[in-house]
């Protein structure tokens, strides 16, 4: 059978994958009875619906048609896989619910991915359209294409205006592939025997082999596997949108636990090798001849060294199901193919479900070796009032009855000795996260919110809470889950710990705000002697002196500026002359009133799609044993968050898909009895926020 991958975030995913048994877990994949002689089998893309909303497969006047809104095939390998060359794809649509756009991925060499277009919306045409693909350099070896679900070697999607992507459905009833046949077997082959070298012993890497041509060649089984239920894959495809630094046009690669053995087609090739933020790429020219050994022995050389300052790197949102000491060890090569230090795996829960389940809790299941550790974790509850993170937990407490009642959950969390967040902290596409944070912030249940993450920075609802007087963390997470785009630790939480490494003092230090979140950029931050995190408590005229700097690994990006920031308005700016890797920033004022400071750097990579970017925690300044609020800005604030509390209650969720994932059932039995509670909840912190109002007509703040 041929390899077969799972994708995520409407992009290329991966090589070389093996299908064993199918998953029942919610985003698992959709098998249609539909086939041809060149198709082996076309699976559903659609991740978190109900069977009913699946594709399907239908009959439409006497034909045998696919209907869905999201498609991959799987060409069969007797007819094509492995190969170069050109195919037309051929395909027969029922337009009677015309979309607007037909959109084709698929598995290209050299590549991430492939693309074509059909723009529906100014042709005119009959019921019955055909079109004609050509998918150059189609390479067909299971590197799928679309959206949180596995396999297929071509997938298609639809687009209609003003509709969800899950919504768009399209519709095909014949498709018909034709090989141009100009793909070249390889005749002689010879051995690759390569070890990444650190501090003088093999080390864990991230690497990428490309040929000629550009293209890599699928990996040996020396390469780490990645897995996920039923789908193991060796291949990490690095998309431009995860930020992720790489010297090479092909954005495939795989991790190694340090030595990797292959056997490859005679010719040359270029080697990629990354770990990481802190190292440099190294990068070599071999050849490989017939029936001889090619050995190669590469040392990776640091750019920085953050252990050595006390400053230790973690993902507090990772995706990854544990079930065994084996998968673990599996797992930890990865994060130390990335140089990730503290890796939270979470698992994920929903009203009705749980997915990458975690097998053991509490310290029992720290699994880790020097200062690299593993530790399960638990996005959720997740509704439509916010994703939830639940860090360093002794146990997950799921209770679908109470499911919406997050206050809970952080207080479980809390007297274990957790930390709590909130996920996707940003203006667009935060699941609820504005209303869950107007509810539990004031309460002081909530340490941590996750602002980076894709490789975008979104600071605007963490600083309008800063601005009220409440201390918050700010934290990076991937989001990531194994054969997905991207990789663990594309963006980290840096921690400065005070002494040796230990996981307690990783999240003592993020619990306490000696942190900054970065893709690239190493930040430092001193206001009168003290760090990020602190409290400068001082009397009203005494100086505030302000020492700043940012570095970048030049192999990532050059910097293009930074920034300080004092209650959420820039204040100064320091800009780059060139292509620096360094810069200082030194400001002095006055102390006047509390107020909080933090830092920003850019690289010159900025774009719709990514950022290179890091932000610190905040310096607090206390004056004359003041808070840290804005007093003025604090009426405008209140008034936003009693209306997002008033707008969340005042909409009927117990027919909600947020969260049902296959079943509303669950919702509609527990939504009526939470929904009170929740509405008795919100009056009580209306009684917060006006408080916060009585102070700040004072002029004070929360202290």
């Amino acid at each position: 059978m041929k390899p077969i991958t799972l994708v995520i975030f409407l992009t290329l995913s991966l090589h070389s994958i093996v299908l064993l048994a199918h998953g029942t877990n919610f985003i698992s994949r959709h098998n249609l009875a539909w086939h041809t002689d060149k198709i082996a089998q076309v699976y559903s893309t659609s991740p978190y619906l109900s069977a009913a909303d699946h594709p399907k497969v239908k009959t439409i006047n006497g034909k045998s048609c696919l209907q869905g809104a999201f498609l991959n095939f799987d060409v069969r390998d007797s007819y094509a896989f492995n190969i170069d060359e050109t195919v037309i794809v051929e395909m027969e649509f029922d337009l009677k619910n015309k979309p607007d756009s037909l959109h084709l991925n698929y598995d290209k060499n050299g590549t991430v991915l492939g693309a074509e277009t059909i723009d529906l919306s100014q042709l005119k045409t009959e019921r019955w359209y055909r079109h004609s693909f050509t998918l150059e350099r189609a390479r067909f070896s299971g590197r799928s294409i679309i959206m949180h679900n596995h396999s297929g070697d071509f997938a298609i999607r639809a687009q209609v205006a003003g509709q969800h992507i899950f919504e768009s459905e399209v519709t095909i009833c014949d498709i018909k592939l034709t090989r141009s046949n100009k793909t070249s077997q390889p005749k002689h082959y010879g051995q690759l025997d390569l070890t990444v070298m650190h501090n003088g012993n093999p080390a864990p890497a991230r690497i990428g082999i490309y040929d000629k041509v550009g293209s890599m060649p699928l990996p040996s089984v020396e390469a780490i596997p990645l897995s996920y239920h039923s789908i193991s894959s060796r291949v990490v495809t690095l998309p431009e949108f995860t930020g992720l630094g790489w010297p090479h046009t092909n954005r495939h690669a795989f991790y190694i636990d340090g030595h990797y053995q292959a056997r490859l087609p005679v010719g040359q090739y270029e080697l990629v090798i990354a770990r990481g933020l802190e190292y440099q790429f190294a990068r070599r020219s071999f050849d490989i001849k017939a029936d001889s050994e090619t050995r190669l022995e590469v040392p990776l050389s640091r750019w920085a060294d953050k252990p050595e300052e006390g400053w230790y790197s973690g993902d507090v949102h990772i995706h990854y199901g544990r079930g065994n000491s084996e998968q673990e060890r599996i797992i930890l090569l990865q994060t130390q193919a990335e140089d990730l230090h503290v890796a939270n795996l979470l698992q994920m829960d929903s009203i009705g479900h749980t997915d990458y389940y975690q097998y053991n809790w509490g310290e029992a299941a720290h699994y880790g070796k020097g200062s690299y550790y593993l530790l399960p974790g638990r996005e959720g509850p997740r509704s439509s009032r916010g994703h939830t993170l639940q860090l360093n937990i002794l146990e997950s407490d799921y209770d679908p009855v109470r499911y919406h009642l997050y206050h809970e959950i952080f207080k479980a969390t809390h007297q274990q000795g957790g930390l709590t967040g909130y996920a996707h902290v940003r203006e667009k596409f935060n699941y609820g996260a504005r209303f869950g944070l107007a509810l539990d912030v004031p309460y002081g249940l909530v340490d941590l919110v996750e602002v980076l993450q894709f490789a975008k920075l979104d600071l605007g609802i963490w600083f309008d809470f800063l601005n009220l007087g409440y201390r918050l963390s700010p934290a990076a997470g991937t989001d990531y889950a194994p054969l997905a785009p991207g990789a663990m630790g594309d963006v980290r939480s840096y921690v400065k710990l005070a002494g040796p490494f230990s996981v307690k003092a990783w999240f003592d230090g993020l619990k306490a705000g000696h942190t900054y979140v970065t893709n690239g950029p190493m930040l430092n931050l001193n206001i009168n002697g003290y760090m990020m995190g602190d409290t400068v408590k001082l009397n009203r005229g005494e100086n505030i002196n302000i020492a700043a700097s940012a570095a970048l690994n030049p192999d990532i990006d050059r910097l293009d500026r930074l920034e300080l920031y004092q209650g959420g308005q820039l204040i100064k700016t320091v800009r780059s002359g060139g292509d620096s890797s360094f810069l200082v920033l030194n400001h002095q004022l006055t102390a006047g009133e509390g107020s909080w400071f933090v830092i920003k750097a850019a690289g010159k990579k900025q774009g719709l799609a990514v950022e290179v970017v890091a932000v610190s925690a905040p310096v607090y300044i206390s004056v004359n044993g003041s808070g840290h609020c804005q007093p003025s800005l604090v009426p405008n604030l209140v008034a936003q968050q009693k209306s997002r509390l008033a707008s969340y209650l005042a909409v009927e969720h117990k027919d909600e898909q947020h969260g049902a994932y296959g079943s509303l059932a669950p919702q509609q039995q527990y939504w009526p009895g939470n929904k009170q509670q929740l509405q008795q909840r919100v009056l009580k912190v209306n009684k917060k926020y006006d408080k916060l109002l009585r102070l700040a007509e004072q002029g004070r703040c929360l202290r």
